[in-house]
């Protein structure tokens, strides 16, 4: 039957060490049929099975064997594949150089050497017997069958990421791949192909609890294999992630947005205020006012258009010798020291100067805030009826008394 389809996939095969010796250094070093040819079964994570073909052209290659050199040695499988960003975390050991090799015409050899006190218990103890590559392949979908067993897809260009060491039964290339411990190691875990056909069929083994693991998704158990438990932790790792992500988004837009809807109201408002004719004619008086008080201290020649209120008290304040620095001043003592200083000065003077000869408002000429002040007092240039005032005849204009009429 031809191939159809190809795709990238991430695998986890198993064996078991071999003839534990120790280095003059304390570590454990053992040869390991690390995988093998031939059809391996896998359950993914919806539960159906899928059964993938292991060509040996495909095992044996050179480039896929290379790449098992000085490959890192884990207890089980990480979540995570292995790269520099996590090995110092995760490595017990390391595969011997370029010593993976083919063996009997079906089996992969490697030497594993073990570096971690612990894992080097485990494995005295029985405890960590099996090995498991993992390790990412092509996978061409496509059924056939391999020395009389059917498979679904078949992998190529297998590339190793690191060995796992796990508890007896938990490798799925089978038992005849094996970890020998010398007189440690049980009687069922000799070479054989029975040994093999009993973790490779369709049904769960009988004598093992390690075939299905229980898990709880979204409040529901289920039962399937490790593989396909760690492929939906993954999922479910990732689906939080997701969710994590997609809510401090979704905070940002909601802090961003109330930002925003503050901006906004708050130039509402501001176009409110300015838009209110009895607020802007009271803030016009209140400068007209203002001027009043601070033209004479300073002269005309000083020209206050375009300055703040706060900006033209200092400037009156510092034409007087106030003393003192009124940049670091809060608003009510410039305005206080104001009153206090100016006003007194200003009926003082007004005390010793004598009336204007003619009271009438005129232009300044260049002075805006004088040319505003002459129209509110009644000479308006735009034709609006101008404001009525009492004029006052000056003394200059008045009759003398003898030519009065009698």
């Amino acid at each position: 039957m031809p191939l159809r389809e190809r795709v990238t996939v991430t695998r986890y095969d198993a064996a078991r060490l071999g003839n534990v010796k120790k280095t003059s250094q304390g570590f454990l070093r053992a040869p390991a049929r690390v995988t093998r040819t031939g059809v391996l079964t896998y359950h993914r994570a919806d539960g159906t099975v899928v059964r993938e073909l292991r060509r040996p052209d495909s095992v044996f290659a050179a480039d896929s064997l290379a790449t098992l050199a000085d490959a890192p040695v884990t207890d089980l499988h990480p979540r995570d594949m292995l790269s520099p960003t996590n090995a110092k975390q995760l490595a017990v050991g390391h595969v011997s150089g370029a010593s993976a090799r083919a063996d009997a015409g079906k089996f992969v050899e490697a030497q594993l050497v073990i570096t971690d006190a612990g894992m080097i218990a485990a494995i005295e103890a029985g405890d960590r017997t099996e090995v498991s590559c993992g390790y990412t392949c092509d996978l061409k979908h496509g059924g056939g069958t391999f020395n009389g067993e059917r498979y679904d897809a078949e992998q190529t260009n297998i590339v190793y990421n690191h060995v796992g060491l796990g508890p007896r039964n938990w490798g799925r290339a089978g038992a005849e791949v094996a970890l020998r411990l010398d007189s440690k190691a049980p009687d069922d875990f000799a070479l054989g192909e029975g040994a093999a056909r009993a973790v490779l069929t369709d049904e769960p083994r009988k004598d093992s609890n390690m075939d299905l693991v229980t898990i709880r998704i979204d409040g529901i158990e289920a039962q399937v294999s490790p593989t396909a438990a760690q492929v939906m932790q993954r999922t479910l790792d990732a689906r939080d992630t997701a969710v994590r992500d997609a809510a401090a988004k979704l905070a940002d837009l909601q802090k961003r947005f109330d930002t925003q809807n503050a901006e906004l109201d708050a130039t509402k408002t501001q176009l409110a205020h300015a838009a209110d004719p009895k607020r802007f004619e009271t803030e016009l008086r209140e400068r007209l006012d203002l001027l009043e008080r601070a033209r004479p201290v300073l002269g005309r020649e000083v020209k206050l258009d375009g300055k703040t209120p706060r900006e033209i008290k200092e400037l009156a304040l510092e034409k007087m010798k106030t003393g003192g620095k009124l940049s670091d001043r809060s608003d009510s003592y410039v305005d206080a020291l104001f009153d206090l200083t100016v006003d007194p000065w200003l009926a003082a003077q007004k005390k010793h100067t004598p009336r204007s000869a003619d009271p009438a408002p005129h232009f300044d000429g260049g002075n805006a805030d004088n040319d505003v002040r002459a129209i509110l007092d009644g000479r308006r240039a735009d034709g609006v009826e101008p404001l009525k005032r009492e004029y006052q005849t000056p003394p200059w204009r008045q009759p003398l008394a003898v030519s009065r009429k009698k």
